[in-house]
């Protein structure tokens, strides 16, 4: 696509993008930046529609003129989007080059709708790879670009954010929380049990009396204190998931990630990770119960053998 540094649309000026609508939609809806339907940028009349950040929205009513590669047109903001692939961190105005080219036939095959941005996709990317390929292109072509090409990967900027204070501490203190909520649940575990261990006991006598095996006593204190357990802790990974799904529209965490302002890092919530405290608690309890019940129905069988 071709990116114009900055552009005129009044008082404010935000990155141009002119994108093969096509392609351009494929990456943002892959890449979660901004996905949109790629019919939305089809020319209709003089004013071509536009894929247009808030702040752009807000001010523009019906339209607004873009001054940019020396020319003036009016764009339609279709689209309103948080962020896109073409500028992420910035205010933007994306138009279609196809769209541009109907409108202003000018303009085909000119400068200002030649590509000078490569967004590429996908798992693998290497960034010293990308950097060799870019530095070398002018040479094999045996031209100097006026431009040192450069490469980024979100990959390598994400990384660069692992290195925030702010979000170490933010995880050590999630980590203490999570071990400290462990702890407390395997206490209240500790002590449900031994709360009813004498009542448990003597119902095992009582059977073994009768004539349960002691395998069976096992199997019948699971399956009486089990299933509470299970429930509590599939509710408690249940909440926590519709209260993430409620509340993370409203939250924004460009602060914690050490993103701009205008990069947005909603809430997201994995279910595998809160999921596995709770396995860890149901293996605990289960550890417990059938502990539990070994001791018990190896004190009901002196009294077996008494009767």
């Amino acid at each position: 696509f071709h990116r114009a540094a900055t552009v005129s649309t009044g008082p404010q000026r935000p990155v141009l993008a002119v994108v093969d609508p096509g392609s351009y939609a494929q990456l943002a809806h892959r890449t979660g930046l901004g996905a949109y339907p790629q019919e939305a940028l089809r020319a209709d009349g003089d004013v071509l529609p536009a894929l247009v950040s808030p702040e752009l929205a807000s001010g523009a009513g019906t339209s607004l003129t873009v001054t940019a590669m020396g020319l003036d047109f009016p764009v339609h903001p279709a689209l309103v989007r948080r962020t896109t692939p073409a500028a992420p961190d910035t205010a933007f105005v994306v138009i279609s080059r196809r769209a541009l080219e109907e409108v202003r036939p000018q303009v085909a095959g000119s400068a200002a709708v030649t590509p000078n941005h490569l967004l590429l996709s996908g798992a693998g990317l290497d960034g010293a790879v990308l950097r060799d390929i870019a530095g070398s292109a002018g040479r094999d072509a045996g031209t100097q670009p006026r431009t040192k090409p450069t490469v980024k990967l979100r990959s390598e900027e994400a990384a660069s954010y692992t290195e925030s204070v702010l979000r170490s501490g933010a995880e050590r203190l999630y980590v203490a929380s999570v071990l400290l909520a462990a702890a407390l649940s395997a206490l209240a575990v500790v002590l449900s049990m031994a709360q009813t261990a004498t009542e448990r006991a003597t119902l095992l006598t009582r059977l073994r009396a009768l004539g349960m095996a002691r395998r069976q006593g096992r199997w019948l204190i699971l399956v009486e204190a089990l299933p509470l357990y299970f429930l509590t802790a599939v509710a408690g990974v249940l909440l926590t998931l519709a209260s993430a799904r409620l509340l993370g529209p409203g939250i924004d965490l460009a602060s914690l990630a050490g993103t701009s302002e205008d990069t947005p890092a909603p809430l997201a919530v994995e279910a595998l990770p809160l999921f596995l405290p709770s396995l860890f608690l149901l293996s605990l309890t289960v550890a417990a119960l059938l502990l539990q019940a070994q001791v018990a129905t190896r004190v009901t069988d002196p009294h077996m053998e008494s009767t």
